[in-house]
């Protein structure tokens, strides 16, 4: 049997871990802008527009679930 670890948010610890550990890495700073602009509009009266923004994420992809380096 085999099993693949994978993290969230792509912490540094995550890279000098051994083997490294394989993230999903969040825009975090893009979610507490936009979280900010959301609330502004919300504080003023508007709505926020559009009420779910993707703000996307990145796969890092480390040893801890890359097959042919173990």
């Amino acid at each position: 049997n085999e099993i693949g670890i994978c993290g969230f948010n792509d912490l540094e610890m995550m890279a000098v871990a051994n083997p490294g550990i394989s993230s999903v890495h969040t825009h975090r700073l893009q979610i507490g802008q936009q979280a900010m602009s959301m609330m502004d509009a919300a504080l003023t009266g508007s709505g926020p527009d559009p009420s779910v923004i993707d703000v996307g994420f990145d796969m890092i992809a480390r040893q801890s679930t890359n097959r042919a380096a173990r």
